[in-house]
Parts: C-alpha cells; structure tokens; sequence
C-alpha cells in the first residue's frame, strides 16, 4: 500500500478544485495575463490569434474542421492544437454555433499562453484519429467534454473565460472610445484583484 501512496504523484495546482487560496491566487494570475494580452473589443478570434502569434513569435493558424462528424465515439472533441515546426493550428469545431466556436479558441490560445505540454487527456485512439485529419502533427492538448478533470483543462477553461469576458469589459469598451481613460480603469481593476 505504501508503494502505491508513492506512485501517484501529485502535480502543482491539483488542488486548485479545492484550495481556494490556490484557487484565488491562480485567478490573479490570469488577471494579470489578461490585462496584457492583446485582446480585442468585440471579441475577434482571427484578430487576436494574429496578435498573439506576432507576440509569440509564431503564427496561429485557426482552422474550422467538422470534429464531431470525423471523430465518432464518448469523447466530445470541440477542438486541439497541432503544434507544427513553425506555427500553430487551432483547429475548432465547424458545425457550432460562433460563440461556442469563440470559447474553443480562447481555451485552445490559453493552453499556448499558459505553456501547456498536454497532461495525459489525449487516449491513444484518440489521438490515433486526429491523426488521420492532421497528418504530420504533433497534437498537444485536446479540448474534450465539458468538466474534464485535469489541471492544465481547468487552467485553460479559466484563463479562456477571462479572455472572452475580458473583451467584453468595460475598460475594453471604453478603449474603443478613449485609450487614456481605458489605461486608468485598467490600473484600477487591477489594484481590486489584490484588496480582498
């Protein structure tokens, strides 16, 4: 039994279900990402991959293809990254509606910002099919069902939702209409993450 206890190895921020110091502390992090990233107001997939590919230093391709039809069985992929020598491709479900389509994007653009390598959520056979529609990739992360229990899911779905509410705040409306007063309602959203 003791052997056992030594096999499973917990990873950093498996307790972010439960600690929510850990929690809390993650969602600052992602606070803080999000007030530098590029995101724009409306939110727009094409336009903000773009500018996070020119941050990165490596284009992200975003890819419409028809997940569910292609990939049948209990896994509900709605969309991955192929990670290529040069570039990444976002693939994302075609046949759904354009903000679920927006969710698949902003998930898969955080598993990339947050550095994510995959964390075992791609099966074998799972994978063994994506390969058949990307040929040649190097599949990283898998967006399955809804609630996937894992660390690097959790993280992505997050800082994913923070991306999209973010575009939709009020400091990103009023950058439309007045840079300066946007800059200072940033500063000050930010000093709010840090009073409680």
């Amino acid at each position: 039994m003791g052997e056992q206890a030594h096999n499973h190895q917990s990873l950093p921020g498996d307790n972010l279900y439960t600690d929510p110091r850990m929690a809390r502390n993650f969602r600052r992090r992602c606070e803080s990402l999000v007030r530098h990233l590029p995101i724009p107001a409306p939110f727009d997939e094409r336009a903000f991959c773009a500018a996070l590919g020119e941050r990165r230093g490596r284009s992200i391709i975003l890819h419409p293809w028809p997940l569910r039809h292609l990939i049948p069985g209990e896994e509900v992929v709605s969309g991955f990254v192929d990670v290529e020598h040069d570039r990444d491709v976002i693939y994302y479900e075609r046949d759904t509606r354009r903000l679920h389509q927006q969710q698949i994007v902003a998930h898969e653009a955080a598993h990339l910002i947050l550095g994510h390598q995959g964390d075992g959520i791609t099966p074998a056979t799972l994978v063994a099919e994506l390969q058949q529609i990307a040929p040649q990739s190097t599949i990283r992360h898998v967006h399955p069902r809804a609630g996937a229990r894992s660390r690097e899911e959790f993280e992505a779905e997050t800082l994913g939702r923070m991306i999209l509410s973010r575009a939709n705040s009020s400091s990103a409306q009023l950058a439309l209409k007045d840079p300066d007063a946007a800059l200072l309602l940033d500063m000050l959203e930010g000093l709010d993450g840090y009073s409680s």
